[in-house]
């Protein structure tokens, strides 16, 4: 092992230095195996029950909501052709593997005219706008800078921050209901 290291490194001799060892006694395992555990369900009961709230307090109109089922449908059209094709064209490569030679020419040419209408099929993909958003979703986002809000969507997993980021950006106009006390409530956040 000191060996490769010292090759990698251009035959310095600091290569060869022990890489230091970390020691954690059994009773922080165990805490941190606590803590992440208790996150873990915090993430798994809390979060759901959060996109629901927000999706109550925000919905979307009927328009907006017709408007992004028909650009989905749009999309999903699009890529079902392409998988169509994509599998035609595989099905011609297969073709080539167990014909003569002699008789390829033909089969080149459905080829190269399927990859021309895949390229057209994707580009067309490309040029689609993006489903919007629904405004649960924007509203959500808000809470965040411009890196990390286009990670807050509607399907993924929300994890403790992301949870946590939501319920205090929205707590006075929508958490605030299930809350005794706003204040007492920012502090239990901030302190999770």
């Amino acid at each position: 092992e000191c060996q490769r290291r010292h090759w990698k490194l251009g035959g310095h001799k600091e290569a060869c230095e022990p890489i230091p060892t970390i020691e954690i006694s059994l009773i922080d395992y165990l805490i941190g195996h606590i803590l992440r555990t208790a996150l873990l369900l915090f993430e798994e009961v809390v979060g759901p029950w959060v996109k629901a709230e927000m999706e109550a307090h925000f919905p979307d109109t009927s328009q907006a909501i017709e408007t992004a089922t028909a650009m989905k449908r749009q999309r999903d059209d699009l890529e079902s052709q392409i998988a169509n094709v994509e599998a035609h064209r595989h099905a011609q490569l297969e073709l080539l593997k167990s014909t003569p030679k002699a008789e390829h020419q033909p089969i080149q040419q459905e080829k190269k005219k399927l990859e021309a209408e895949r390229g057209q099929l994707k580009r067309q993909l490309q040029q689609l706008p993006e489903i919007p958003q629904p405004a649960w979703i924007t509203e959500c986002r808000k809470a965040f800078g411009p890196k990390m809000a286009p990670h807050i969507t509607s399907t993924g997993r929300w994890d403790t921050h992301t949870i946590v980021t939501v319920m205090r950006a929205h707590l006075p106009q929508v958490f605030e209901k299930y809350l005794s006390d706003h204040f007492e409530a920012k502090a239990l956040l901030d302190g999770i």
